[in-house]
């Protein structure tokens, strides 16, 4: 029972988060947005968004770093650990915080 609560709660997140993006696309244009994403310069996109993996990077390496100095008895590799930060960005950023979920159980 909980989970499909949880499942529905999900899918209605996703349902009012497409729907508040369609209508602000709605309000500004679409001509609009087409225009804008024209004149965005693919270079600088580029450089920032590799410039943002990069970081990832540098950021999985430390906790490999960190977690190699706590396990002893086996090597456990860069790749590894680093889709372990790529899931863990990925929860973190689709999975409600312990406040909102703290919030919601109150309120029920």
């Amino acid at each position: 029972m909980e989970y499909a609560r949880a499942k529905l709660f999900g899918l209605l997140r996703l349902a009012v988060a497409v729907a508040i993006v369609l209508w602000l696309a709605n309000r500004v244009g679409f001509d609009e947005i087409g225009r804008h994403l024209a004149s965005v310069d693919v270079p600088l996109l580029l450089a920032a968004l590799g410039l943002m993996f990069a970081d990832s990077l540098v950021k999985a390496w430390n906790w490999q770093k960190l977690i190699s100095s706590l396990v002893t008895d086996r090597e456990v590799s860069f790749m590894r650990v680093m889709s372990w930060y790529f899931a863990g960005g990925f929860l973190g950023a689709v999975v409600p915080s312990w406040n909102t979920t703290r919030r919601i159980s109150h309120t029920t």
